[in-house]
């Protein structure tokens, strides 16, 4: 038969790198006839042979179904065996395709015995006899890894060999030696000649040895292995027991890092929890709550309260149901609220005591979900007097007892950051403390609230009705311990909810008391032993009916030192009839006056303060010792809290935990009203003396602790070392005085002078007579954070007081006081707080009082010189208003030129009366005798060195009335102010400017007025100056005609009637223009701006030799719109001018011929952003435009600069040796300046841009006038961004001015002890005299350098603002030196030569 093609065969190739494979596999093939050869194909797995299996057609029927199963199962043993086989030679023997050729030649065998049914049937059994002899290779695998003797490699291969043999043996048992099958004829013969089985019983024979060698092969192993094994068994013992001790040790530290991890975690959530808690409290603010309790359980004698345990009523109360139902209307207290009144005195504040010490402990036995909170209200302690105090001192008694739920702590966190969002405030509302009381209350299950002293509330009548809705709103109960007068609590409380504190209540205990403390004074020798204890008792319990206080008050009598047994044994049997207790306090007093004259004083002033203090929470030992003692701040005594108890016989109290105290708040009312009851006495002085005392015991205090001499940064002010403790006497004095000088206007009737009211006048006469002691009254209460307009206020309510002449001549300079303090307060506020010491420096160099000059006079302190000019006046006598001034330092700082104009006297006169209908035409009438006051002044004398006064020609005043006078449609307000501009409809009308277009030349002698240039000529003093003028050329404007020429008309608002009124003030075309010269003083700049968005630029050359004239260089004309051309900055070399338009940087090189001027690209072109100045850096390669915030860094294009060479500072060895020269004072007192690189007698003025170079490092150094008037020199390291470094130079007060202000300062040299400061005026865009504007004129400041402090911060970059935070604003001013680190050397300066370098140097700042 012939045999069908196999599915996928292919041309036959084996590729191996093992030979005996190799030749097996070729002579495998070789023994095939041609077709066989042809249809063999490699099989690839099992799954692959058992598929072609399944095919066969002689298994395919029904009937073979049976047989099928069989071969398979065979085949699929046969093949389970060779798997491992074929692993160990695929792993062992590294020789590829043999799987897949050995499973290839089986399936050509199979199919070969596929056609003789009988002889397959053989072939299947043989195949189950060769898999069980097979050997059992998985173990070698395994043994070997890979790497097996030469004797397995060799064994395999034979095994293979033997494979192939049984296949080639079938394969010829099936084929005919033609090629062909055999037929079922010849394979009978065949096999009838040799018995199939026979021939493979050598093939079984070889299967067998092969499997006995495999089983001595893993004999030899195992026991080879079992030797090694004991070897590494050993070893691995060993290695065990090492890592066993690692492993404990590493088990150790782990151990031991857990629980220091779990520490730590334990510790971090305690601290966040912690602090959550102190968040929480900060937000309750809850006052000092927890003393009275314990003071008051401290006093309970034991024993004693329980009566109203055994109380039917309180018993009902303690078992009561709370029943809260939401729709249920209560128009009264529901049954679990409780109300215990009684008398003064009766001893209810240790009643409520003793209920919160029960209720606690039995609600600790019974109830888990419950809560008992207290809060004992003191009508003479502003913090703890109100329902708020209550529910805050409430709520900090549950978070502290439930500091560890976090259900409770979830919800005050939730109310702390909820409802401080919706209020926005930092301490809980009354609100929301209700609304929290209630929720936690709700949460908790059960609250017991227990308040005593609801007489003593503040507003008791309207709290009451509060309480019943939270109540009946909340499962709260209620106790409540008052004096019975609370009438809101008759009607809202059931008589069976009540518990009277009545002498049939009280009795019991009250002997119980007696008796103990009789007992003492018998063991004590205190009475004779013969005094009969139980009738004593019985006396005084009659005496006190029912008045605990009564009680313990007499037993301090009767315990006083001045007392003998018998005098105490006659008080006793003098007591037949009950006493009140203003009997008892007449008792004591008349004690307290038979006492020597020393502890009599002494009580006087201890009942003084506290009958009068301001603040009872300050009556510490100390805060008292000092206030009735001297002022040498002596130690307190031991024995002092003792002595004053004595002293004051029971009247006073203390404990170490709180302060000194009234005994009980009777003993104040009755103190009180004790100078208009019948007792005479001088103990107790009235209210005017009273307070009159403490005012002058003040004012003697602060004198006392002011300062000697003028403190210095060195030294610090003696003051401050005293007063910086907020609790101390001396803070008192400074924050009180003015109040108890107050409280003698508070109920005034005049009454003669009391010697005590002398004293106080005396007090204050010497207080106002010490600048010093007033300075340190100042620095005291903005140290503590006063509100000294609060002080003045205080001082005005007694100034206003009818007087006698002696009180009025005090009354009189009080006034002239607080109107300094009111000057003070106006100008430095925020800063005072911020720093109270410059109260003796900064506030004296600009003295806005009267009193600052003096302090300024006996410190010694310079003050600002101001350059005012020598002003024309009217007819009458009284100075001409300045309308408008500039000023400029020479380029060494000796001079100072100021240039002033003064309008004529009638024209000042018309503005301030002006109407507005007729301003602009009646304007024109009064432009004559105008004039300008020129004047140089030394920088070193402060001295007028030069004057000339130049007559103005009526013809350009009119002119200039025509160009530029107008009303303002929108008014600026103050900047500082931080409201911007307001609308022309919101102002008066009357407001009117004009431009006065001003400049100074370099060398301060060449200046223009309006369009007319002078040159002056310095002559004498007295003999005046001389001046050379010329007028601008302007014809070559294209609108001179119409702005400078007879087309131009006086400006008639009623050619606009047509507009709205506010439309026709901005539709004034105004016309405006600037003078700028060059630093050379050889150019001149005129710059315009007409409507609609026009700007003209000229330059001219000044020609100074024969004749002072101008002649045109170059003109140019840019419609680039609003803002107009404030200012031109010429090039100190090249033929370059730099200005602002249309808020844009513009450079023209006015000398080339055709340029147009080019605009420099910004960093930032941030909508509404406004520059405000333009400079040339030092080096001139840069342009510097400010803003209000920032200096944007421009470098120039350099085919436009013809630098020369700029000459480098003179021998600086020089200038060392002159440091090394000057003292160790003035060393020390230059170090800052020389930190900051400043050298000796440099004029900084403008802002300059400069690299400082040196071999450390360098920085950046940047003279600023913050937006709040501080003038700083601020440094920063480069490559630093977070530290910097800065000398605070000068203060400036709230009413400087420092809008259109150049600061020039002067480095001082090593024969000079200050920094010379210079505020220089720049030209305005516009003036007025009718706006209530007063001119400010340049002024010269010589700075200490021992006042001037360096500061190091840190700068949190990035940081978000917080919400009611501003962003600091600074006016970037003047200079940008480098830095030399510690160096004494002052360093060369080096211009940059890199450009990018520069730039980002310059953007790497904050």
């Amino acid at each position: 038969m012939d045999l069908p093609k196999l599915k996928g065969a292919v041309a036959f190739g084996i590729s191996t790198k093992n030979d005996i494979f190799e030749k097996v596999h070729d002579e495998f093939i070789d023994s095939l006839p041609g077709k066989e050869r042809a249809y063999f194909s490699k099989c690839s797995s099992p799954e692959e042979l058992l598929e072609t299996l399944r095919n066969f057609k002689i298994l395919s029927t029904k009937r073979q179904k049976k047989t099928l199963n069989r071969c398979l199962d065979v085949v699929k043993r046969f093949n389970d065996k060779l798997r491992p086989y074929f692993d160990a030679i695929n792993v062992i023997a590294s020789a590829n395709d043999t799987v897949a050729v050995a499973y290839g030649a089986i399936r050509l065998v199979l199919e070969l015995a596929s056609g003789f049914p009988a002889f397959f049937e053989k072939l299947i059994i043989v195949l189950e006899k060769l898999s069980d002899t097979f050997p059992q290779y998985s173990a070698i695998v395994e043994l070997f890894e890979g790497t097996p003797p030469t004797r397995i490699r060799r064994h395999l291969e034979s095994v293979y060999i033997d494979l192939f043999r049984f296949i080639q043996m079938a394969t010829r048992i099936f084929t005919a030696s033609s090629g062909k099958v055999k037929r079922p004829l010849t394979m009978i013969t065949t096999v009838i000649w040799k018995p199939f089985d026979a021939q493979f019983s050598s093939l079984l024979e070889s299967m067998e040895v092969h499997r006995n060698f495999i089983h001595a092969e893993l004999d030899i192993h195992q026991a080879q292995q079992a030797k090694d094994s004991e070897r590494a068994a050993a070893i691995e013992r060993q290695r065990a027991e090492d890592e066993r001790q690692r492993a404990d040790a590493d088990r150790k530290r782990a151990d031991d890092l857990f629980k220091q991890t779990e520490r730590m975690r334990k510790e971090l959530d305690s601290e966040r929890r912690e602090s959550t808690v102190q968040r929480i409290l900060n937000w309750l603010a809850p006052p000092q709550f927890a003393q009275v309790l314990e003071n008051s359980l401290e006093q309970r004698e034991e024993g004693t309260s329980e009566w109203i345990f055994e109380s039917q009523v309180y018993k009902y109360w303690a078992k009561s149901k709370l029943d809260i139902q939401g729709d249920v209307k209560w128009r009264r207290m529901p049954p679990w609220v409780l109300w215990v009144h009684g008398n003064p005195g009766s001893g209810k504040t240790i009643l409520a005591a003793s209920v919160v010490e029960e209720v606690s402990e039995s609600i600790v036995s019974e109830l888990q979900n419950h809560q008992t909170c207290y809060f004992f209200f003191k009508h003479d302690d502003r913090n703890n007097s109100t329902l708020d105090a209550a529910y805050r001192s409430i709520l900090a008694q549950i978070l502290h007892r439930s500091r560890n739920a976090d259900n409770i702590l979830d919800i005050f966190v939730f109310a702390r950051v909820s409802m401080s969002m919706l209020s926005g405030q930092q301490i809980a509302t009354s609100k929301e403390l209700y609304e929290l009381i209630r929720l936690l209350a709700s949460d908790i299950g059960n609250l017991t609230l227990v308040l005593d002293g609801i007489d003593e509330a503040v507003q008791p009548e309207m709290m009451c009705p509060h309480l019943k809705e939270l109540v009946t709103a909340s499962p709260i109960k209620l106790i409540m311990f008052s004096r019975p007068n609370i009438n809101s609590l008759h009607k809202l409380v059931d008589q069976t909810n009540r518990i009277a504190v009545n002498r049939e209540a009280m009795s019991p205990d009250i002997r119980m008391f007696l008796e103990h403390q009789l007992q003492d004074f018998v063991e004590n020798e205190q009475l004779p032993d013969s005094a009969n204890i139980e009738e004593l008792a019985e006396a005084l319990l009659h005496g006190a009916d029912g008045m605990f206080l009564w009680a313990k008050l007499m037993i301090n009598y009767l315990s006083s030192f001045t007392l003998s047994p018998q005098q105490r044994l006659a008080t006793i049997n003098s007591v037949h009839f009950p006493e009140g207790l203003n009997a008892m306090y007449d008792r004591i007093l008349s004690l307290i006056t038979t006492a020597d004259t020393l502890h009599k004083d002494l009580a006087r002033r201890i009942l003084l303060w506290l009958n009068n203090v301001a603040d009872d929470s300050l009556l510490t030992s100390k805060f008292l010792h000092d206030a009735i003692s001297g002022d040498n701040d002596e130690e307190v005594p031991e024995d002092f809290a003792s002595t004053v108890v004595s002293v004051c016989g029971g009247l006073v109290e203390y404990s170490p935990q709180t302060v000194f105290q009234l005994t009980h708040i009777t003993v104040k009312e009755y103190l009180r009203a004790l100078p208009q009851s019948n007792l005479k006495t001088d103990l107790i002085p009235n209210k005017p003396a009273a307070h009159a005392e403490l005012t002058a015991r003040c004012l003697q205090r602060v004198c006392a602790h002011a300062p000697t001499r003028p403190p210095t940064r060195d030294s610090g002010a003696l003051s401050r070392l005293r007063l910086l403790e907020g609790t101390s006497f001396s803070a008192y004095a400074i924050k009180h005085w003015s109040l108890h000088l107050m409280h003698l206007s508070i109920g005034y009737i005049q009454q003669p002078d009391h010697e005590s009211t002398f004293k106080m006048s005396d007090a204050i006469c010497s207080f106002l007579s010490n600048p010093l002691a007033r300075a340190a009254w100042i620095e005291g209460i903005y140290s503590q954070g006063a509100n000294m307009k609060l002080c003045t206020s205080q001082l005005r309510d007694w100034i206003c007081l009818p007087h006698s002449l002696r009180l009025q001549e005090t009354a009189n300079r009080l006034v002239e006081f607080s109107e300094d303090l009111d000057a003070i307060d106006g100008d430095w506020h925020w800063k005072l707080l911020q720093n109270p010491e410059m109260i003796w420096t900064d506030v004296l160099v600009f003295p806005t009082s009267r009193f600052a000059a003096e302090l300024a006079k006996v410190l010694g302190a310079a003050q600002a010189t101001t350059v005012k000019p020598l002003a024309p006046t009217h007819d009458n006598g009284e100075v001409i208003q300045c309308l408008s001034n500039i000023s400029s330092l020479t380029s060494d700082g000796a001079m100072i030129a100021t240039l002033n104009i003064y309008p004529s006297s009638s024209f000042e006169r018309f503005w301030k009366q002006i109407d507005p209908s007729t301003a602009y035409e009646e304007a024109e009438q009064y432009c004559s005798d105008w004039r300008a006051v020129y004047e140089i002044w030394s920088t070193e004398s402060k001295v007028r060195i030069a004057s000339a006064t130049i007559a103005l020609s009526e013809s350009e005043i009119r002119l200039l009335i025509r160009q530029s006078f107008r009303q303002n449609p929108y008014k600026f307000q103050d900047p500082r102010s931080r409201k911007g501009v307001i609308p022309y409809s919101a102002l008066d009308d009357r407001s009117f400017d004009t431009s006065f277009p001003l400049a100074m030349g370099p060398d301060c002698l060449t200046f223009s007025i309006l369009r007319t240039v002078y040159n002056i000529t310095p002559g004498h003093p007295v003999a005046g100056c001389t001046s050379d003028s010329f007028v601008l050329p302007l014809e070559v404007l294209p609108h001179f005609e119409s702005r400078w020429g007879s087309h131009l008309a006086t400006f008639d608002p009623d050619n606009f009637a047509f507009l709205p009124p506010n439309d026709r003030v901005g539709w004034r075309d105004w016309y405006a223009y600037s003078v700028s010269f060059s630093g050379t003083g050889e150019y001149i700049a005129f710059a315009d701006y007409q409507m609609p968005c026009m700007t003209h630029l000229v330059i001219f050359e000044i020609i100074r030799e024969p004749k002072f004239c101008a002649r045109l260089l170059r003109s140019t004309m840019i419609r680039r719109g609003q803002p107009w051309v404030k200012e031109v900055m010429f090039h100190k070399e090249s033929p370059l001018v730099a200005f602002l338009s249309e808020n844009k940087v513009w450079v023209w090189e006015f000398r080339k011929e055709n340029a147009e001027p080019v605009c420099l690209q910004t960093s930032n072109t941030l909508p509404g952003r406004l520059f405000e100045s333009l400079t040339f850096s030092a080096c001139g390669r840069y342009l510097l435009a400010r803003d209000k915030t920032d200096v944007d860094v421009l470098p120039i294009p350099k085919d436009m600069l013809a630098l020369k060479t700029i000459a480098q500072p003179t021998d600086l060895g020089a200038v060392q040796a002159t440091m090394d020269t000057a003292s160790t004072v003035q060393e020390s007192q230059h170090r800052d300046l020389q930190l900051m690189a400043f050298r000796p007698g440099n004029l900084i003025s403008d802002s300059h841009l400069v690299k400082m170079a040196s071999e450390s490092n360098g920085s950046q150094t940047l003279l600023v006038t913050t937006i709040d008037n501080e003038l700083k020199v601020e440094s920063k390291q480069l490559g630093v961004s977070d530290r910097r470094s800065y000398l605070q130079i000068l203060s400036l007060p709230e009413s400087f001015n420092t809008e259109n202000t150049a600061v020039n300062l002067q480095v001082p040299t090593s024969s000079t002890e200050s920094l010379r400061v210079v505020f220089n005026k720049r030209a305005a865009e516009s003036y007025s005299l009718s706006d209530g504007r007063t001119s400010q004129y340049p002024s010269i400041v010589e700075k200490k350098l021992t006042s001037i402090t360096q500061i190091e911060e840190t700068v949190e970059r990035h940081r978000p603002l917080l919400e009611d935070e501003v962003e600091p604003s600074y006016k970037r001013a003047k200079i940008d030196f480098g830095h030399v680190g510690s160096s004494r050397m002052f360093p060369r300066i080096e211009f940059c030569e890199d450009d990018r370098q520069l730039d980002s140097e310059y953007q790497s700042r904050p």
